[in-house]
């Protein structure tokens, strides 16, 4: 009989030392340093975090619509011999032949109407961006939420640990008290059974 309680006191303390890794020996890890490491190491949160600032970078690049576009572009060809580049215009007269063809172009656009498509994709990245920074907030309202709830969890273990801890030790007082009466003959060994 005496070897099973002591089995179901072990058994009780190794089930509350689970929750107890969030709490170091003197309680030094506090809730707000709990949440900031629990927002720091959670991958999760930090690709939500790289989501928002896509869809940020897509707003803006969704309102360059409005924006004139220019383009310049260049291209060197050097061949081997030398060839007729420029073209002839009088018969029996050669342009001077060159091996070096130099080109360069410049274009712009600048855009007057474009049936709203701009607009509707600037709404669009905007939709996307709210979905992003709200798909983020309830990442860490959710991460806030199970961190506190295994802080209490954990805290409340501790004070159950120390609880079964104090049962104890009255009870071993108690039962050394009983025994020690007993062995007097002050007492039945019935109640030393009883306890």
């Amino acid at each position: 009989m005496k070897h099973k309680w002591q089995y179901i006191y072990l058994g009780l303390l190794a089930s509350m030392t689970v929750g107890l890794h969030i709490l170091t020996a003197q309680n030094q890890l506090s809730l707000k340093d709990a949440l900031e490491e629990a927002m720091q190491k959670n991958p999760t949160l930090a690709s939500l975090e790289e989501n928002v600032s896509a869809a940020k970078a897509e707003v803006w690049t969704s309102r360059t619509g409005h924006f004139p576009v220019i383009a310049a572009n260049g291209n060197y060809t050097r061949f081997e011999e030398p060839n007729i580049i420029t073209p002839i215009h009088e018969v029996g007269v050669f342009p001077p032949l060159d091996d070096r063809i130099y080109e360069g172009n410049i274009q712009a656009r600048v855009p007057i109407f474009n049936e709203g498509r701009t607009l509707m994709a600037t709404r669009t990245a905007k939709t996307d961006l709210a979905t992003a920074q709200a798909q983020h907030t309830e990442k860490i309202m959710g991460i806030m939420q199970n961190v506190t709830i295994l802080y209490l969890k954990a805290y409340r273990l501790r004070d159950q640990q120390q609880f079964v801890h104090r049962q104890l030790q009255a009870l071993r007082q108690r039962y050394y008290e009983v025994k020690m009466r007993v062995q007097e003959g002050r007492q039945s060994t019935n109640e030393l059974a009883l306890l």
